[in-house]
C-alpha cells in the first residue's frame, strides 16, 4: 500500500529543474505586471499634464446638471478652480437663457432615448454663455456626448468647451455693422442703377438694385427690358427728366422731383438723384450713376398741408368778415342806443348785457353795477310775469318787435311803454328793451 501511495501522481514532487522553471515563469509575470503598472501611471500622468496645459476645459455632469469633474482650464477660461466648480450647479455657472435652453435640448434628447430614435454615439455642438467669476460673461462652444454605462444607459454628459467670445463678438459686429449700412441705405436711397450711351449717345441700364416691384410695380429685368426707367415718368414731367437726368453732361450731378406711373396705374413721386462721368473704357461714351427715392407719402403730406393752409386762409377771411360783421353791429347798436336814449341789452335770462348813458343817469348806477345785474330787480314785482312773458316771446316768437305796456320801474314811480326787440350779435341773441 505504500509503495502505491508514494507512486501516485499527485503526491510526486517537483524536481528542481521544474521549480526552476515556475519561478522564471512567476518572475516574468511579476515583471509584466510591474511594466504594466509603470505604463499605467505615466499614461495617466500624460493625461493629467496635457489636461492641465489644454487652454479647453474638460467636464463631465451627472444627470442633476452637478459637475462631477473639471479640468484646470476653466481657472485660466472662467476665473472659477476646478474645487470651485465641484461645489455649483450648471444653472450658478451660465445665463438664463443659456439654462433654459439646454433644459429644453436635454429633455429633447432624452426623449429621444426613450424612443430609441437616438444615436448612441452622437455629438451634439453648443453655444453656451457663461458668468465670469471677475464679472461679464464668457460664450464657449461645447462639444458634448453622453457618458453611459455597461448596459447603455446614459449615466452623465461629457463636454469640452472653447472660448469664442472673440468670435461672437465679431460676429456681433459684423452684424451691427450691416444693419447700420442696410439702414443708411435705406435712408440714401431705395433704388441705385447706373447705365452707360450706346455709339448713337442713348443710355441704358447696365445694372440696378433694389425694392423696384413695391416703388414702381415693375421688376429690375422689366425695367432694363425698357433700357431706361424714363417709361415711367409722366408725360407733364417728362422736360424735367431730360433736364436733370439724361441731359446731364460729364461732371455735372442733379436733384429733382418727377411723377411716375405706378404699374397699377397710380401716380407716386421719386426724387432722382443722378451724376453724370465719362465712361472709363470708352472715353465717348456718358455714365450716369443714380439713386431713386420714394417721397409719395411726403407729397401727399405736402399736398394735404396745402390744402388745409388753403383752407385756414379761406376761414381767416371769413372771419374777419364776420368780425367786421360784427363791429358794424356793435356800432349800429351803440347808435341805437344813443338814439333811443332809455335802452337795455338783455340776454335770454333777463340778465342786462349793456345800457345806454340815460339808463345810467335815471338809474344812478354805473354800467359795471348794472351789467350782470338781472331786469326782474328793476321792475316792480306785479308786472314780473306780464314782463317775462313779453321777453320769452321777443325770445322765440315769429315777430322782431314785442311791446309791452305800463311797465313801472322800481323805487321811480314811474310807468313806461316797452319795447323789445330781438337781434343777433356775435352769434348770441340778445332782446333790446327800449323804454319810453
Amino acid at each position: 500500500m505504500g509503495s502505491q501511495e508514494g507512486n501516485h501522481p499527485m503526491s510526486a514532487k517537483p524536481t528542481p529543474e521544474e521549480l526552476t522553471k515556475k519561478i522564471k515563469q512567476l518572475e516574468d509575470e511579476l515583471r509584466k505586471a510591474l511594466e504594466t503598472a509603470e505604463a499605467l501611471r505615466e499614461s495617466e500622468a500624460k493625461n493629467r499634464l496635457l489636461l492641465e496645459k489644454m487652454t479647453d476645459t474638460v467636464w463631465t455632469l451627472d444627470m442633476n446638471m452637478k459637475p462631477t469633474y473639471v479640468s484646470p482650464a476653466t481657472v485660466e477660461v472662467l476665473g472659477y478652480a476646478p474645487e470651485e466648480r465641484l461645489t455649483q450647479h450648471l444653472s450658478e455657472m451660465v445665463t438664463p437663457e443659456t439654462y433654459a435652453r439646454i433644459s429644453e435640448l436635454l429633455a429633447r434628447e432624452l426623449q429621444k432615448e426613450r424612443d430609441g430614435t437616438g444615436d448612441p454615439d452622437r455629438t451634439i455642438l453648443l453655444e453656451m454663455e457663461y458668468y465670469h467669476k471677475k464679472g461679464g460673461t464668457v460664450w464657449l462652444e461645447n462639444k458634448v456626448r453622453a457618458i453611459r454605462a455597461d448596459d447603455g444607459r446614459i449615466v452623465g454628459i461629457h463636454g469640452v468647451s472653447r472660448d469664442i467670445t472673440q468670435r461672437k463678438r465679431t460676429e456681433e459686429a459684423l452684424r451691427t455693422s450691416e444693419e447700420r449700412f442696410r439702414q443708411i441705405s435705406n435712408l440714401m436711397t431705395d433704388i441705385i442703377y447706373s447705365c452707360v450711351t450706346d455709339a448713337h449717345g442713348v443710355f441704358s441700364i447696365d445694372w440696378m438694385s433694389g425694392n423696384t416691384e413695391t416703388i414702381t410695380g415693375y421688376t429690375i429685368d422689366e425695367i432694363k427690358a425698357q433700357s431706361c426707367w424714363q417709361f415711367l415718368v409722366t408725360e407733364e414731367d417728362l422736360p424735367l427728366f431730360e433736364t436733370h437726368v439724361t441731359g446731364l453732361s460729364p461732371g455735372q450731378s442733379m436733384s429733382v422731383d418727377l411723377r411716375i406711373r405706378h404699374k397699377d396705374g397710380m401716380i407716386s413721386w421719386l426724387t432722382s438723384h443722378a451724376e453724370c462721368i465719362e465712361d472709363a473704357k470708352f472715353p465717348e461714351r456718358r455714365r450716369l450713376y443714380g439713386g431713386l427715392v420714394d417721397v409719395t407719402n411726403r407729397k401727399q403730406t405736402e399736398e394735404a398741408l396745402k390744402n388745409a393752409n388753403s383752407q385756414l386762409e379761406a376761414a381767416n377771411r371769413e372771419l374777419g368778415h364776420a368780425y367786421a360783421w360784427m363791429r358794424d353791429k356793435k356800432d349800429q347798436l351803440k347808435r341805437q342806443l344813443v338814439r333811443e336814449e332809455m335802452g337795455i341789452l338783455l340776454d335770454t335770462g333777463g340778465s342786462i348785457e349793456g345800457v345806454s348813458e340815460k339808463v345810467m343817469e335815471y338809474l344812478g348806477k354805473s354800467r359795471d353795477k348794472l351789467i350782470g345785474q338781472g331786469i326782474r330787480e328793476l321792475i316792480k314785482e306785479e308786472y314780473h310775469d306780464d314782463f317775462f312773458r313779453a321777453l320769452r316771446q321777443a325770445w322765440m316768437g315769429p315777430s322782431d318787435d314785442v311791446f309791452v305796456e305800463f311797465l313801472d320801474v322800481r323805487d321811480r314811480a314811474k310807468i313806461f311803454d316797452v319795447k323789445l326787440t330781438r337781434m343777433t350779435l356775435s352769434g348770441a341773441r340778445l332782446v333790446l328793451m327800449t323804454l319810453r
